[in-house]
């Protein structure tokens, strides 16, 4: 179903129903992680048929990296940028840490990326998993508590409403203003971006 701005993908919630809850959350997460954006329905269905023809995770963060590159006027990402740049672009991202990373976590991640530990795409799934464990503390459970909002977004815009944007720049430009609006303690003014209210899908 094609609008002027918008289309609805009919087949998205079937390919979301042949995975478990967490998978279909870890590829959802990765949009958010690499772009700071929720996916749209297109492209996550594209990644979940993937995944279940046995497409790893690695892989298709990694694949993640190398879209972000293609846009790298939008993403910040280059094929030039350092370690540094990387690690703190994800932290961003990911832990909403706006000055990017701290000195102890820039030194272990860039020294894992240089040594071979990681790769673009396992670092990323790696600190996803960090990030989940604070859920609860005291300090940074508002870490956790932002990135289970950011999903709860991306998944009612890509799944439940099986929403895309009509091209790739603006599914990019407009998907990382829905997860800008996302905090730590609500979703609604992101959800208002995306013209849906939190009682439509039982959020509230």
């Amino acid at each position: 179903i094609r609008f002027s701005d918008m289309h609805v993908n009919l087949l998205v919630q079937s390919y979301a129903k042949t995975l478990s809850t967490s998978d279909v959350s870890r590829i959802e997460e990765l949009y958010l992680a690499f772009f700071n954006r929720v996916p749209d329905s297109d492209g996550l269905a594209y990644w979940l048929t993937q995944f279940k023809s046995g497409a790893s995770l690695a892989q298709i963060s990694d694949a993640f990296y190398g879209a972000g590159i293609s846009f790298s006027s939008i993403t910040g990402y280059t094929k030039d940028m350092s370690d540094q740049a990387f690690v703190n672009l994800v932290y961003k991202n990911v832990l909403g840490r706006s000055e990017g990373a701290d000195t102890e976590g820039l030194i272990y991640w860039t020294t894992a990326l240089a040594a071979g530990r990681e790769t673009h795409g396992s670092l990323v799934n790696t600190i996803l998993n960090s990030a989940h464990s604070f859920k609860g503390d005291i300090q940074f459970g508002w870490v956790a508590d932002l990135l289970d909002n950011k999903i709860a977004v991306a998944h009612s815009f890509a799944v439940r409403a099986g929403l895309s944007y009509n091209t790739d720049a603006d599914s990019i430009s407009s998907g990382m203003k829905i997860a800008a609006a996302v905090t730590s303690s609500g979703i609604d003014a992101a959800l208002k971006l995306i013209g849906i209210n939190a009682d439509q899908f039982n959020l509230a």
